[in-house]
Order: structure tokens, then sequence, then C-alpha cells
């Protein structure tokens, strides 16, 4: 028995539909370990059916940056290169088309890469999720063994990746929490500078001076800044 998986993509432009192979399958004697499919089969139509979609989709999306969004005209193309982006299903080799910025947006015109713009980490976040998510809770090398037998990027993996990912997270996580106590604290400062006018103002008329408690929100969004100022995050080293 032969067996062969296709995918087929529809455009949204009414343009002919996208018919590929993804993986072709042969099937002779019934037995225990050819019953469905095994964990090679498995990651390899995984990879194939990721690589047809994400190029699919590079090539859409390239398509809508050829075309000027402010004036409706074409951009000049530089050059092409490739990217690699990592996902849990495999590595991924990409067309990234190199194009000059309209001139109507600039007028020296200088060249952009769209896709190398959008994918920076050249990295998903499912993949870093799993790797960060598996150092925390074992060893490094356990992390590279356990991703090995699941993943079919992960025998090119090491245990100084997935440290150095391990700490782009973490420093990530700790630059967000202080950008938002950093807002949390002018804020506030804006708000007892308010308050103090406010109170020098009734002073000056006169009047008592009745301070206004904060409602239960900003209570509890103050014992969250609070808390989150407090807390750091632990890198499990090994």
């Amino acid at each position: 028995m032969k067996i062969k998986i296709h995918i087929t993509v529809e455009s949204d432009k009414g343009q002919p539909e996208v018919v590929q192979e993804v993986a072709h399958l042969d099937r002779f004697i019934l037995q225990p370990e050819t019953l469905g499919l095994t964990l090679a089969e498995a990651r390899s139509i995984l990879a194939g059916i990721e690589q047809r979609v994400v190029e699919q989709q590079a090539a859409e999306f390239m398509a809508q940056q050829r075309i000027c969004s402010h004036c409706g005209h074409e951009r000049s193309c530089k050059g092409r290169h490739h990217i690699v982006f990592r996902t849990p299903f495999g590595k991924l080799r990409l067309e990234s088309p190199r194009l000059y910025h309209c001139q109507c947006e600039s007028d020296d015109r200088p060249s952009f890469s769209p896709l190398a713009e959008l994918s920076q980490e050249r990295t998903s976040p499912e993949l870093i999720y799993l790797e960060t998510k598996f150092a925390a809770l074992v060893s490094y090398g356990l992390t590279v063994e356990l991703l090995k037998e699941v993943l079919l990027i992960s025998q090119e993996l090491s245990t100084t990746a997935i440290r150095q990912r391990v700490h782009q997270t973490a420093q990530r996580l700790e630059d967000e929490w202080e950008y938002k106590l950093a807002l949390w604290r002018r804020e506030e400062a804006q708000a007892e500078q308010d308050q103090s006018a406010a109170k020098a103002r009734l002073s000056n008329s006169g009047e008592e001076v009745a301070l206004r408690e904060p409602t239960i929100a900003q209570r509890k969004r103050l014992w969250r800044c609070k808390r989150c100022s407090r807390a750091r995050f632990a890198v499990h080293l090994h």
C-alpha cells in the first residue's frame, strides 16, 4: 500500500489552489511496528507540513510588502538572501528578499528586509517556551536529551544554547518588569504632586483639607507593583 499526503493552499485573492506533496509512505505486511505512524514518520510529516505552510506564508507576506502602503507603487528589490527560523519541528530556511524603500517614504531610499525584521529572534515563541520550561526543571544536559526524544530540531541543540536562551528570556522578563515598575513610580510621583498642589490650594483658601482615600482597585495595583518590585527571576544554573 502506498500513501501520499498532500496539502492544499487556497488564496484569499482568488488565485489557483496550490497542491504540494508532503510525505510518501509505503506499507506492506501489517506488523505491530508498521501499524500507524512511527515517531520518525510523524516528525518528518510535521516538518514537511510546516515547511510548506511557512513558505506560502512568507511568499504572501513579501507580496504585500512589495507594494508601498502610501502610494501603491511596487518597491524595487536589491537582492535575495536566506534566513533560518527555528521551530519545535525543525529548522526552516526561508528566502528573504531585500527591498528598497519607496521614493515617497525616503529620499535616500535605504534597503530593508521585511522578513528578517519580522523574525528578529529567528526562533518561534513555542520553542523558546519549551527550552526555558524544561531548563527550569532539570539540568541543561537533561533538557537537550529530553528534547532530542521529542523534537526534530533537538539534535542540533547544546547545553550552551539552552543556557543562553534561559538567560535571554530571564533578562527580557526582568526588563519588562523594571519598565512597568518605572511607569508606576512616575504615576505615583505625579499623583503625589497633584495631591500636594491640591492641598496647597485648599490651605491657601482657608478650607479644610480632606485627603481622598485610594480606591480598592488602586490598592490592589499598588500591592501588585510592590510585590513585583521585590520579585527577581532566579536562573537555575547547572
